[in-house]
């Protein structure tokens, strides 16, 4: 099987100015999972689809093969399916031999494990039958879908499971969720198949920690990031 990684890294962003070039112990974060991905050594070519000169810059430097994304789909409204299709068609152009499964990294979630896409490209030979595999990771108790709720301007709490939560208020009735680790990956067949970037059979691989799965949205991520940033970045 031909494993590819996309990193997806455009040049605006609403929560935090230039983002994906932010730094976190003197490397940017396009840098750090530009790092994080050649440690795998499972991914055969790497490419970032960014349309940012200065995010492409990093990535030639770095000897990872670029690919200029278009205004009409580098805004906040952007779909990642048709950033993942134009990235398909320009390596098409390129005559770049089509991947089994597209890695789909994001520069925002900086302390994923390579390992782990070591173990996503395992459950790949394991699992023929899987079409999608994703990093999830354990959910903390509190966050349970019971406890989420809308609160108005005045104060006003609106429990959305709020007959559900009646009946499992008690710490050791409530069921253990996952939530994304921001690590996604896909048979690119089963993608332009299905129009999604979630064809089903889905299967999932656990980060062994939840700070791995923290996403960078705004400064206090960007913030607790730092802190908590150590040498093997």
């Amino acid at each position: 099987m031909i494993f590819y990684a996309l990193i997806t890294a455009r040049a605006g962003s609403k929560g935090i100015r230039h983002k994906n070039l932010q730094k976190i112990n003197k490397k940017s974060l396009v840098e750090i999972s530009i790092k994080k991905i050649k440690k795998s050594r499972k991914i055969k070519k790497i490419f970032c689809s960014s349309d940012s000169n200065k995010i492409l810059n990093i990535c030639k430097k770095n000897k990872v093969e670029t690919i200029k994304r278009p205004k009409n789909i580098s805004g906040d409204k952007a779909k990642s399916f048709d950033v993942v299709f134009h990235f398909l068609n320009k390596i098409k152009e390129k005559k770049i031999v089509i991947p089994d499964v597209i890695f789909l990294i994001q520069p925002t979630s900086p302390f994923f494990d390579s390992n782990i896409i070591n173990e996503i490209v395992s459950k790949y030979k394991k699992t023929p039958r899987a079409n999608t595999i994703n990093s999830f990771v354990k959910l903390h108790h509190k966050y349970s879908h019971i406890n989420h709720c809308e609160i108005n301007k005045k104060g006003m709490v609106n429990y959305l499971f709020y007959n559900k939560r009646k009946k499992n208020t008690l710490r050791q009735n409530k069921k253990t969720y996952y939530v994304h680790g921001n690590i996604f990956s896909f048979k690119t067949k089963a993608i332009l198949k299905d129009k999604s970037l979630m064809p089903k059979p889905i299967y999932s691989v656990l980060l062994k920690n939840r700070y791995q799965a923290i996403d960078i949205d705004d400064q206090e991520d960007l913030k607790m990031s730092r802190m908590l940033i150590n040498s093997k970045i």
